[in-house]
């Protein structure tokens, strides 16, 4: 990872966790490239592999941000323990389970590169491509978006593309 600390003044003085909202005003493309791993920047990369090790990532996030307060402390949606124990195998054996290419993974890393352009083109913005970046609170907590832009309005954004399969479009339509 890249040591960089964070500018002082970029937080107030008792930050909520889970949320970007009380980051001052900044430049986030900065923060964001502060916080990448470094050798990431190639998905399904061994850096990128390795900078996903043990870590909780944002692909995976259903899997256990609906948490919810209960009497007994915190309450995680069906299919979290497992998704931790998979974490804690990485940690302890040092090794990550690859998923194997298939013709929907390959299909969706060539469109990658159609989708940023086509967002350039339709909001007048350049998309910059990063690898893995570890959340401001937690280094055991990482996202590797398809890019970052930044809009007209100067807003930073993140591009996540999804290319699905023809029968799942239809599903969400």
């Amino acid at each position: 990872m890249i040591d960089v600390p964070l500018p002082l003044g970029v937080f107030d003085d008792e930050p909520d966790p889970f949320s970007l909202t009380h980051v001052k005003k900044y430049d986030w493309l900065d923060l964001i490239k502060a916080r990448e791993v470094e050798g990431s920047s190639v998905q399904g990369s061994e850096g990128w592999l390795n900078a996903r090790k043990g870590n909780l990532t944002g692909s995976k996030g259903k899997e256990y941000i609906p948490m919810r307060m209960t009497r007994g402390g915190y309450s995680f949606p069906h299919g979290a323990q497992k998704y931790f124990d998979e974490k804690i195998m990485e940690i302890v054996t040092g090794e990550v389970e690859v998923l194997k290419d298939n013709e929907y993974l390959i299909r969706g890393r060539l469109m990658e590169p159609l989708a940023r352009a086509f967002v350039e083109e339709h909001m007048s913005c350049q998309i910059h491509e990063v690898g893995a970046i570890r959340m401001p609170w937690s280094d055991r907590v990482c996202i590797s978006p398809d890019g970052v832009g930044i809009d007209n309005e100067g807003k930073t954004f993140i591009l996540e593309s999804k290319s699905p399969k023809t029968l799942t479009h239809i599903g969400y339509l």
